[in-house]
């Protein structure tokens, strides 16, 4: 083997400009090409996608609207209207019928009463079940066999 000597040791002669020239062109044209056949490729699903989507054939009424989303402007406000109408609820006395004596008392009455004479089922007594409860001006709760 004959050694190679520093001179030889790098390329001798310059690129050749066709080869490189002709690979340069080739590769843009199947660029080119690559593009033309993904648009037609989209055009033809969006045409296709756009027939799909016709609808079938019953009549629509095009003046019935979905309702509009209300969104709550100031929701905290809102919350608080709620709340303190519910406290205001669970905190009075009220008719659920009159007819029938059934009355609506405040919870915490009403949780006064139940720790007072027990549950009906807790004790066994349930004779006590079908009272009511009716408020009285002073304030006090009498009981009123239905």
């Amino acid at each position: 083997m004959s050694k190679k000597s520093p001179k030889d040791a790098y390329e001798q002669s310059d690129a050749r400009i066709k080869p490189l020239t002709i690979g340069v062109l080739v590769l843009a044209g199947l660029c080119i090409l690559s593009i033309a056949i993904v648009s037609w490729m989209m055009n033809s699903m969006s045409k296709s996608d756009a027939k799909a989507q016709k609808p079938p054939f019953f009549v629509r009424d095009e003046r019935w609207q979905a309702p509009k989303t209300q969104l709550e402007v100031h929701p905290s406000k809102n919350y608080a209207t709620f709340k303190a109408e519910q406290e205001e609820i669970m905190n009075q006395y009220a008719w659920i019928d009159e007819d029938q004596k059934i009355i609506r008392i405040p919870v915490n009455q009403a949780m006064a009463v139940i720790a007072r004479r027990g549950l009906a089922a807790r004790n066994g007594n349930y004779k006590d079940a079908g009272k009511a409860l009716i408020p009285q001006e002073s304030g006090s709760i009498s009981e009123s066999r239905l």
